[in-house]
């Protein structure tokens, strides 16, 4: 009798606990060791946030960044060739002038001031000690008239917990972008190692602590959407390299 009711009890509790991981609203998957992370999930985002991913934005996107010490504003002006990104200070004062050729793949830091350019060389710092894990949850919200998904990286080593709200419709220019730029900042480098981030923007990106305290924020504030001339984007002949 008492082995029946212990064997009853465990098919009832192996019942609850397949329920619960089943009925869970998130998919974990570790970002780092899975090189195929963004691949095996991908399913899951089939509606009109995931669609046309072969259509390249074209137009100007604002985005603000902030944390404890400091805001900045930076412009894109997207092009099907290339980006230029002005970087702006706090006092609206314009700080660098950013110009990313997607095709050649080639950086430039440009001086309209000055007329002078030279060609930008980042060295890219490697996470190094990180245990990522991606969290993709079913919550959604409409950000700049785009629908969005929350999708969560967590660093297990730092309890750095990073929430990208993002759509994936047409943003190609975006991952091509950061890696060109090689950004030291935790949100840039954790949105690159997922395997396949062709065509995503974060609209909005939180970093916080495991304590839940805000460290950094970036929210896309306003997305133009017009076909630019491409002079924007071009460097004029008379500006000198250095």
């Amino acid at each position: 009798m008492i082995a029946q009711l212990q064997k009853t009890l465990f098919i009832l509790f192996a019942i609850y606990v397949t329920t619960f991981f089943v009925s869970s609203t998130e998919i974990y998957t570790p970002a780092i060791t899975n090189p195929n992370a963004y691949l095996n999930i991908d399913n899951s985002f089939t509606g009109e946030a995931w669609s046309n991913n072969d259509n390249n934005f074209e137009g100007i996107i604002t985005q603000i960044n902030s944390n404890v010490y400091d805001t900045v504003k930076n412009i894109y002006y997207v092009t099907s060739t290339a980006v230029r990104v002005d970087v702006i200070n706090k006092y609206d004062e314009l700080k660098n002038t950013f110009i990313f050729d997607l095709y050649n793949e080639i950086s430039y830091v440009v001086d309209y001031n000055k007329e002078m350019y030279k060609v930008y060389k980042s060295k890219n710092s490697p996470l190094i000690n990180s245990d990522l894990q991606l969290k993709v949850s079913n919550s959604n919200k409409s950000i700049n008239n785009y629908n969005c998904y929350l999708w969560r990286i967590v660093d297990n080593t730092t309890n750095t917990e990073i929430s990208y709200w993002v759509n994936g419709k047409s943003f190609n220019f975006y991952s091509k972008v950061l890696n060109l730029w090689n950004r030291k900042e935790n949100r840039y480098k954790f949105f690159m190692n997922l395997a396949n981030n062709k065509g995503i923007l974060p609209m909005h990106i939180i970093e916080r602590t495991n304590l839940r305290e805000i460290i950094s924020e970036s929210k896309i504030i306003k997305i133009d959407n017009v076909v630019l001339d491409e002079s924007v984007v071009t460097i004029p002949d008379h500006f000198k390299a250095i």
